[in-house]
């Protein structure tokens, strides 16, 4: 703990305030700390994603660049092959840790960029805080509902980006806004956080329309067992839709132990199933 409060006050400045008041540098250095005491259990995790990425490599040549979206801590990045296999490795996510910084300048071709890969979070939260000071529900599910017809463009304009990957990211897009709405115990309208799912996929295949070769790789679903291993709860990890529908082809799956007994809740496990897609 203290060390999470060391990190956090080292960041503090260097981070935008909606993404601290939305919970993400806190989120993204706790994150850091589970992956100490959980390592044993995510490391097949670690190593299929790891090996997605290197597969997906194979086509690349001496002047291929990938741009890989949600990069986050590294841990599940094989920045080194990359950093090999490609002329440029893009990493892009909302905020960077300075030791995952540190890492990238190990390695001339590699360079971090800083992006809300929505594209709306910051717009949501604005919502949120107009809806603090009017009390207005219509208007702010009104607000929502403009965002969610917003699609993201970053990166969009990367002429030289052949391969782009969403690693690990697609779950985690609605969660801040989630997490944030239930404080206060406000619903965000019925299909927002679908939105925000299906615009991210759709993000991705506009990269396709553009020539670029696509990876996803998520998880689609979570389980929560007893001490027993039995199921007491499944639901989807990303608000009911299903990868297949945007035409990628589900090449691998595997299951990620995510929160072993005691991590959480001690009665009790998470699991995510997790699926590898490509544009078919």
């Amino acid at each position: 703990m203290i060390i999470e409060t060391v990190s956090y006050c080292f960041h503090y400045f260097s981070c935008p305030k909606y993404i601290r008041d939305l919970g993400l540098l806190s989120e993204l250095i706790a994150i850091e700390s589970r992956y100490k005491r959980c390592s044993a259990a995510w490391q097949s995790h670690i190593d299929n994603t790891r090996e997605a990425l290197l597969a997906f490599s194979q086509s690349a040549n001496k002047n291929s660049k990938i741009m890989i979206l949600g990069a986050g801590l590294l841990n599940d990045i094989p920045l080194q092959e990359l950093s090999e296999k490609f002329k440029e490795v893009i990493l892009v996510d909302i905020f960077f840790l300075q030791s995952t910084i540190n890492t990238t300048k190990r390695f001339n071709n590699v360079r971090f960029e800083e992006a809300d890969l929505t594209g709306q979070l910051e717009l949501a939260y604005k919502a949120y805080l107009m809806f603090r000071k009017d009390k207005d529900l219509t208007k702010f599910d009104d607000r929502l509902r403009n965002l969610a017809s917003l699609k993201p463009v970053y990166g969009l304009d990367y002429i030289e980006v052949t391969h782009v990957a969403s690693v690990n990211v697609l779950s985690q897009l609605t969660m801040p806004l989630k997490n944030l709405f239930e404080q206060v115990n406000i619903e965000a309208g019925d299909n927002f956080y679908q939105a925000l799912i299906k615009n991210h996929i759709e993000y991705l295949l506009g990269f396709a329309k553009l020539g670029k070769n696509i990876l996803l790789i998520s998880d689609i679903e979570k389980e929560v067992l007893d001490l027993s291993g039995q199921l007491k709860l499944a639901e989807s990890s990303i608000e009911g839709v299903e990868l297949e529908d945007y035409g990628l082809n589900i090449q691998d799956s595997w299951d990620w132990q995510l929160a072993p007994q005691g991590e959480l809740d001690y009665p009790y496990s998470l699991k995510l199933k997790v699926q590898v897609g490509v544009v078919a």
